[in-house]
């Protein structure tokens, strides 16, 4: 779709096309924003977009299911299997999980063994679905001897979303 934008201004010249170009950009990735969240059963299906300084930022759901995971590690080696054993559990979600809004993880800027993990579902339900797919199951058996071993600290906490602030 982008790969026709230059086509649409063809006829243009000088700063009204490259604008013109821009402009259907954003509004491609406008779209697509829009219609990733239709339908997901917050917010009635529709989303209202705002913009700021240029960047697309849609209003947070309300009832929306958050789980926020911490890791400390002891070592490097250890996090970086972690991050491996992460790839399958995300790829499963992003592929198969449509109830799985948010999957990211984020290492700490001033401690390089600390992990958080955001989840987001738009329901617990579809939470305790992801929670017993094959691809987490194998995380846990991939982390246990660690835990046990307390070569990495989990802790973690469930929210549900207020609709106050956006994403």
């Amino acid at each position: 779709m982008t790969s026709a934008l230059p086509a649409i201004a063809g006829g243009l010249s000088g700063r009204v096309r490259p604008m013109i170009v821009v402009s259907a950009a954003i509004m491609v990735v406008l779209f697509i924003a829009l219609a990733s969240d239709m339908g997901n059963g917050n917010n009635g299906g529709a989303t209202v977009m705002e913009t700021t300084k240029g960047q697309a930022r849609a209003p947070a759901s309300p009832g929306v299911f958050v789980l926020l995971v911490n890791l400390e590690f002891k070592n490097k080696s250890d996090l970086q299997d972690f991050l491996q054993w992460m790839e399958p559990m995300i790829e499963n979600a992003r592929r198969n999980e449509m109830d799985t809004l948010t999957y990211e993880i984020a290492i700490a800027d001033d401690n390089p063994l600390k992990v958080v993990i955001l989840e987001r579902f738009s329901s617990k339900e579809a939470y305790l679905k992801h929670k017993r797919s094959s691809s987490a199951d194998k995380l846990r058996e991939n982390l246990a001897p660690l835990r046990n071993s307390k070569a990495v600290i989990v802790t973690g906490q469930s929210y549900t979303q207020t609709g106050k602030g956006f994403v």
